[in-house]
């Protein structure tokens, strides 16, 4: 894991949001997201109250976690496919860290 993802890792723990830290590294949401996932995939926490912050609320989040409790977290398209295609790969990639994280 990378220096840049510990840091943007750390800020997002200590309450920036997703948006800020795109403004603050100019990148887009998807990097901001990979380097997170980055983090958790190598056995870090993050805490699932802020991620929940980030999802987007039109989205049936109860619908994405059994999708994931079903298809597991490995990999996105089996969860995709469940929800009918109707959950974009960006928004779920943000759902499985809140899914990995929550307690």
């Amino acid at each position: 894991m990378g220096a840049k993802t510990e840091m943007i890792a750390g800020a997002f723990a200590d309450g920036q949001s997703i948006a800020e830290l795109q403004n603050r590294y100019r990148v887009k949401k998807d990097t901001i997201v990979k380097h997170l996932n980055t983090y958790v995939q190598t056995g870090n926490i993050l805490p699932a109250d802020r991620l929940y912050d980030e999802l987007d609320t039109s989205v049936d989040i109860d619908a994405v976690m059994q999708a994931f409790e079903d298809k597991g977290a490995a990999f996105l398209t089996p969860v995709y496919e469940k929800l009918n295609k109707a959950v974009s790969y960006d928004e779920l990639r943000l759902q499985r860290l809140y899914f990995l994280c929550r307690g």
